[in-house]
């Protein structure tokens, strides 16, 4: 169902930036420049911006909080090193209990 949902989201955009004839520029960004072909710059635009700044910082957390059960276990896999089986008390790794 995710990968439906990202074909469908890409898709979507892809299509909406080709007949709005988007294209890449360092100042601003392709969902920013469809936001504003579609709605201008009134408060859909900037609800459209936050929601997407809102999407990425979860994302970049989900990503930080995640790493260590991913990594113990891929260690216990015996894909990455077993020293990232030992886990300290703040969901992170303890290097103190090695030595």
């Amino acid at each position: 169902m995710m990968g439906l949902l990202l074909a469908i989201l890409f898709s979507g955009i892809v299509t909406l930036a080709y007949f709005y004839g988007i294209a890449p520029r360092v100042e601003v960004t392709a969902v920013s420049q469809i936001a504003e072909g579609i709605f201008g710059r009134n408060f859909m635009y900037y609800f459209i911006q936050g929601t997407t700044a809102m999407i990425l910082i979860l994302a970049a957390n989900t990503g930080y909080s995640a790493f260590p059960l991913l990594a113990v276990n891929l260690a216990k896999d015996k894909f990455i090193p077993r020293m990232f089986l030992i886990r300290g008390d703040r969901l992170g790794y303890s290097v103190a209990s090695m030595h």
